[in-house]
């Protein structure tokens, strides 16, 4: 947040001077949207960011009537000074009582939640107590347990404040943690319900032979005596492969790349920056196939028994859903607690999770109850 308001301090020097001029008589460029305000006196955008510089911001009185570029630079000055190191609760109340004028001027909530948005991305000092607010959301994120993921995950709120907060954070989260390229999202803990085993059930796969149908649902391999067998990828299932329409098969291998000298995985640590290995990527990012070898240090909870020390199989990696990337971190926080695990067991986020990272979790989650309850 320091850094933030750091940066923003220097911006402030500069854009001061050109893009908010804030004279309502002119247009006013908010953020990327342009509304002409020709008459400033009736416009609610207008009254409600005068509102803000005089009561919550401080404008003075000469610098609120001066022209030119002194309102900008006093107020964006201003603004950075009274919301720095506030506390959520504080921030909170204040985006309140600014929803609670909008409201007075029109009550149309859809209304309300555009102008507040605008006011987001063009008031510095609103943009400062959204983001206090956005960071507590955050925490709450990433302190996700089995009692309280449906609430977060169905998250409502009957203020305009929250429900942007909340929204903004869930963003926020979601792509630091999951808007990656698919390979670099490969599992770092042997609890990841994100990857399944796939074995062939007539002998060893031939690495050469791994392929994925060119419409991302099937993943094709052989055996080395040239029997071929193929799984549904979002069960892990295995199919008949006459039956299934395939056009095109993709065999695609790719470089490990890594700008650091080691990965450090669930599936073992490669000590140079790139390593071929028997992977395909489907076009769509959301599937991983690749080879496992002997120096993949998987738990034996996550391998069939008479698999453990056979290298020649098909490690499939689905890329995580927004719910099941959260039901997995309410797992790793649970993870002590039977009352917090029961409760992630049946709720109904759990139930939204697609294909076999569901019965992944329920699985773990079975176990670790098991061993609580031993205990």
């Amino acid at each position: 947040m320091g850094i933030i308001k750091s940066f923003s301090l220097s911006i402030i020097l500069l854009s001061s001077f050109n893009l908010f001029t804030m004279d309502h008589a002119l247009i006013s460029e908010i953020g990327n949207v342009c509304i002409k305000q020709e008459q400033p006196e009736d416009n609610i955008l207008g009254e409600v960011w005068d509102k803000i510089d005089r009561d919550h911001v401080k404008v003075g009185n000469y610098v609120m009537n001066s022209h030119w570029h002194i309102r900008p630079f006093v107020g964006s000055l201003l603004s950075l000074a009274r919301a720095y190191r506030i506390k959520p609760e504080q921030a909170e109340k204040k985006l309140w009582e600014i929803e609670v004028y909008i409201s007075s001027k029109n009550n149309d909530r859809k209304f309300g939640k555009s102008l507040l948005n605008e006011l987001v991305k063009g008031h510095w000092y609103v943009q400062y107590l959204m983001q206090v607010l956005e960071g507590k959301n955050l925490l709450r994120l990433e302190g996700v347990t089995g009692l309280n993921i449906d609430a977060l995950q169905h998250n409502t709120h009957e203020q305009i404040v929250q429900e942007i907060a909340f929204s903004n954070a869930r963003t926020t989260f979601f792509n630091n943690n999951l808007g990656k390229k698919l390979t670099a999202l490969v599992p770092q803990f042997i609890s990841d319900i994100h990857f399944t085993v796939l074995e062939h059930p007539h002998g060893n796969i031939n690495p050469e032979s791994l392929m994925m149908s060119d419409d991302g649902k099937y993943v094709q391999a052989k055996t080395e005596e040239d029997l071929s067998a193929a799984w549904d990828m979002q069960t892990g299932n295995i199919v008949d492969i006459h039956q299934i329409d395939v056009k095109e098969w993709d065999r695609v291998r790719t470089s490990y790349i890594d700008d650091s000298q080691q990965k450090l995985s669930l599936f073992g640590g490669y000590a140079y920056q790139a390593i071929e290995r028997y992977r395909v990527v489907d076009k769509n990012d959301n599937y991983c196939a690749m080879m496992s070898d002997a120096s993949m240090s998987i738990d034996a909870e996550f391998l069939p028994q008479e698999a453990q020390n056979n290298p020649k199989m098909i490690i499939l990696y689905k890329r995580p859903q927004e719910v099941s990337y959260l039901c997995q971190k309410a797992f790793d926080n649970s993870y002590i607690s039977i009352k917090e695990l029961q409760a992630l067991r049946e709720s109904s986020s759990m139930q939204a999770i697609e294909g076999f990272p569901r019965k992944n979790l329920e699985r773990v989650i079975d176990n670790q109850i098991k061993a609580l309850t031993i205990k």
